[in-house]
């Protein structure tokens, strides 16, 4: 991030590296799939998952936290 800015991240390293800080401290996190649909037709994909993972919000530090996410 620049200035408030969010730059775009292209390839598998910078991916990894862009998520790497977030999940160094954060153990026994899993991505579940919810729903996958694809249109051939428009070239359109929506993936729907969840993220399970050891919250860090304080106060419940530690305790299991989902986010859902398209």
């Amino acid at each position: 991030m620049i200035a408030g800015r969010i730059l775009p991240v292209r390839g598998k390293e910078a991916l990894r590296k862009a998520w790497e800080l977030r999940f160094a401290h954060h153990g026994g996190f899993r991505f579940a799939e919810e729903e996958v649909f694809i249109d051939v037709d428009q070239q359109k994909v929506l993936f729907r998952w969840q993220l399970d993972w050891p919250s860090s919000e304080k106060g419940f530090a530690g305790k299991p936290e989902a986010r859902n996410t398209l």
